[in-house]
């Protein structure tokens, strides 16, 4: 369900965009170029966080509006490609990364649940890229399509509670992000493993 909704956000996008992107192409901006912007703006972004919360959250607003043209504006240009969509989801983790490590820095939350979200969304997108894409063929190692945005959504929606109005709720909201993801986590390594078994039964 969350796939489909997700893949008709996509096209939705796509459209309204659509206008802008083709000034992009035309102008010679890769996707690549904008999926390094949105990293470089997580450095003011960080600089900022202890000392001005709202324009730490617009670097943040921007780096995560740039996260949405990247992809269109490869599809548009014809410029797709395996290697450039892990380019495009390592920026996303990255990015996602220096969030987390700034709400430890605020100490807003203690610094093991921050870290293990950082390690179990990774290991989330890795099992879910390989439950979906293991059997396709790919132009690279493996075609790293599954963007599990929900999970980083309900994040986002939280941490710019506290950006821009101060209200905190990161703690807990993190705890329990972390137990459902790692029952997804689980729940993808044994769909991986049935499989798996159910290929050398035959």
């Amino acid at each position: 369900m969350f796939e489909k909704i997700n893949i008709m956000g996509r096209k939705i996008r796509e459209v309204i965009l659509k206008p802008f992107l083709t000034v992009l192409v035309k102008a010679g901006i890769s996707a690549n170029l904008i999926s390094t912007a949105k990293i470089v703006l997580m450095a003011p972004f960080f600089y900022l966080v202890d000392k001005n919360l709202f324009w730490a959250g617009a670097m943040l607003i921007i780096a995560l509006m740039l996260d949405g043209l990247d992809g269109p504006l490869a599809r548009l240009a014809r410029e797709q490609s395996d290697r450039g969509k892990f380019f495009d989801l390592l920026s996303d983790h990255i990015i996602y990364s220096v969030e987390i490590l700034a709400v430890i820095y605020l100490g807003l939350v203690d610094g093991l649940t921050g870290a293990y979200q950082i390690f179990i969304i990774a290991v989330i997108y890795l099992l879910a890229i390989i439950k979906k894409n293991e059997q396709l063929k790919s132009d690279w190692l493996i075609s790293p399509s599954p963007r599990i945005i929900y999970y980083k959504v309900f994040f986002n929606v939280i941490f710019a509670l506290y950006l821009f109005w101060q209200i905190n709720f990161l703690q807990p909201a993190l705890f329990y992000l972390n137990i459902i993801m790692t029952l997804a986590g689980v729940y993808y390594y044994f769909i991986i493993v049935l499989r798996k078994w159910k290929k050398s039964d035959r």
